[in-house]
């Protein structure tokens, strides 16, 4: 998903419970947000105002845009994850990824992704940042073009009861 980066930057992950730490490592080290955490990394490309995030871990990336980094962020970065296995600097490397790696949105995109979005959405524990289209318009057009999941499931529903 796409996100606004300012918002997106004020992520503040301060616990996770899922797992545990194999090697029983503190989570947190310091008081950092995404955003001090992003801009420790000495990052040399700058990132739009609308950025990718890839959650879960599961992303690709081309060679020209890994070697568009400097070898001293990709350094950062594996000193960062060592420390150990679920640890907040892993969390903030998983909405990093995308920023890092993917090939930064042209300014018509960014407009244009701002343009048909109608919030961003504030959330601690998650997709804090994303950019969302909501509401009754964004429904309609949902289904003019087709893209309602809703009623793509439901009539999956109703073919699979026939």
């Amino acid at each position: 998903p796409y996100h606004d980066k300012d918002t997106l930057f004020t992520f503040d992950i301060k616990s996770y419970r899922e797992g545990s730490t194999a090697d029983e490592v503190p989570f947190r080290v310091g008081n950092k947000t995404l955003g001090d955490f992003y801009n420790s990394l000495n990052v040399t490309r700058s990132a739009g105002s609308v950025v990718q995030v890839c959650y879960g871990g599961i992303f690709a990336a081309s060679t020209a845009n890994i070697f568009k980094q400097d070898m001293r962020v990709w350094k950062t970065i594996e000193k960062a994850l060592e420390r150990g296995d679920n640890i907040q600097e892993g969390h903030y490397m998983e909405r990093s990824w995308g920023i890092l790696l993917a090939t930064p949105l042209k300014a018509s995109q960014i407009e244009a992704m701002k343009k048909h979005s109608t919030k961003v959405r504030y959330d601690p524990f998650s997709i804090h940042g994303a950019l969302l289209r909501e509401g009754k318009e964004a429904d309609d057009e949902d289904k003019e073009y087709g893209d309602d999941e809703d009623v793509d499931q439901q009539q999956q529903i109703k073919e699979e009861g026939e």
